[in-house]
């Protein structure tokens, strides 16, 4: 997040997120003009991005990148859950799915090296994993080991690939609402309103929530 001087000179974070108004992205040629949440345009087609990470080692842990951001070491060994609990601490991602092709109910983020015994359950695996916040053809995660010990044997390895490519729209104001340029909010159509970039109802202060009737879902406005 970004970070500001008070006037003591002592630097204080400040964060960005949903109905948050102490930072907004600024733009105009005196950075006066205040960006909008973006988000998907929920009354047109497309789809999310599925990323997939293939790995094979018999111990030690690995790492996952997203938009420079590391998460905890991650046991070879772990189960999906574990791998979505870990992606999902990032400030970078908000929500995502994590699918192992490998349905066993022992199977693990990682595949046994050729040649180990007790591999039946373990192998063949890929883990797939679909970001349902983050929209758009999203950047590349990036795998490395956290250990010594993973990934150093022969035939062992890591690396990450597009499974397929996000086409969600990521406009503000998700082009179904006005930007304030002066508090950086949307002011959204007739039958649209905030959503949790998921096409529900939601906290993201953007305009992705479609309902014929938004009255059940009316926010009262900050500070009024």
């Amino acid at each position: 997040p970004p970070s500001v001087t008070n006037e003591n000179n002592n630097v204080e974070v400040t964060y960005s997120g949903p109905h948050a108004f102490t930072w907004k992205p600024l733009t105009g040629y005196d950075c006066t003009r205040a960006e909008c949440p973006r988000g998907d345009d929920i009354l047109t087609k497309g789809v999310t991005e599925i990323q997939q990470i293939n790995c094979t080692t018999n111990d030690g842990a690995f790492k996952l990148v997203f938009r420079n951001k590391a998460t905890d070491a991650i046991p070879w060994n772990a189960p999906a859950a574990r791998v979505k609990k870990a992606i999902e601490k990032l400030s970078t991602i908000g929500k995502v799915n994590v699918i192992f092709t490998n349905t066993s109910f022992n199977a693990s983020a990682c595949n046994r090296r050729a040649g180990i015994a007790n591999t039946v359950g373990w192998t063949n695996n890929t883990i797939k994993i679909e970001f349902l916040t983050e929209l758009g053809d999203v950047p590349m995660m990036r795998a490395f080991s956290a250990s010594t010990a993973a990934f150093s044997g022969l035939g062992e390895r890591i690396n990450t690939t597009e499974y397929r490519k996000g086409t969600k729209e990521n406009v503000e104001c998700n082009a179904r609402g006005i930007c304030d340029r002066t508090l950086g909010r949307c002011t959204c159509l007739s039958g649209f309103n905030t959503s949790d970039h998921q096409g529900n109802f939601g906290q993201y202060g953007d305009c992705g929530f479609w309902n014929p009737s938004t009255e059940p879902y009316l926010v009262e406005a900050e500070g009024e």
